[in-house]
């Protein structure tokens, strides 16, 4: 029964960890031994929050992110229909469960989750009945599986290539986050379709212009390559260790190192989360 419990309260740190990293949580779900037991408390929880996002949102929860984050670490495919179950949620239920977490972390997790279900991305990717945010976060997960060698550059280049061919759609933003997200692949096969969307009016131009994309094109392209790789390479095989590693990240925390952590496990934050 304690185990329970504590698993509960395990939870719920996760869900009220406002300015601080809650260590303890993050340390025992991603546990291999704990597993199988975690993966299904946190999509059980995931289901909940999907079905009453606006309880959450009031209550300023972080549970979404953190157990995304967690499920990409374990590269669980038990999360892919959370995802595209995301995707539908309204754009300001993801606003605010998410944030601007969405696109450099979230997709790192998303990379990790369908590291093994390509299409299955792909086919979140395109659907046009989805939100357009969560769409392009996708679409940020492919770099990150090109930059985890995953996927090919080749590969890459070809299915962005594809995806601005398809008829278009009236979504400024989601062409915007392929012709970025493309920049470190040098994509010089792609200037064509870049030029006509920009042609079209589609992107907005102070987010990218065709001066941007021929700017780095102008560079080296085993330079650009190599230092495109390099910037996504990341990976969540230590969840601790990468959300210590994000600049900013809870930085400023109100909570003293002598004062009760506030994860609840009743001994100091400077023994516990800090």
């Amino acid at each position: 029964m304690s185990a329970v419990v504590d698993n509960l309260q395990l939870i719920d740190s996760l869900h009220y960890a406002m300015d601080y990293i809650p260590k303890r949580a993050l340390r025992f779900f991603s546990a291999l031994e704990n597993q199988q037991e975690t993966v299904s408390l946190l999509v059980e929880e995931i289901e909940e929050v999907l079905e009453h996002p606006a309880e959450f949102v009031e209550e300023g929860s972080q549970f979404l992110f953190y157990a995304l984050m967690i499920l990409g670490h374990f590269r669980s495919k038990e999360a892919i229909p959370l995802i595209r179950e995301l995707g539908f949620l309204d754009q300001e239920a993801i606003d605010e469960l998410l944030g601007e977490r969405l696109f450099d972390s979230v997709s790192l997790a998303i990379a990790q989750i369908f590291s093994e279900e390509i299409d299955r991305l792909k086919v979140l990717i395109e659907d046009v009945s989805m939100d357009e945010c969560i769409r392009a976060t996708c679409v940020q997960s492919i770099i990150y599986l090109y930059g985890q060698r995953v996927l090919s550059r080749d590969h890459v280049v070809a299915y962005f290539i594809n995806l601005l061919k398809k008829p278009r759609e009236k979504i400024s933003f989601f062409y915007e986050v392929i012709i970025n997200a493309s920049l470190i692949l040098h994509p010089k096969e792609m200037i064509e379709e870049i030029r006509k969307i920009v042609s079209e009016g589609i992107i907005d131009a102070s987010d990218v212009s065709l001066e941007d994309v021929e700017e780095f094109l102008a560079m080296d392209a085993k330079d650009v390559i190599a230092e495109g790789k390099e910037a996504f390479k990341a990976d969540l095989d230590d969840l601790v260790a990468y959300f210590e590693s994000i600049e900013g990240f809870h930085q400023g925390s109100s909570v003293e190192r002598n004062e009760a952590c506030p994860c609840g496990s009743g001994v100091k934050y400077k023994k516990c989360c800090y």
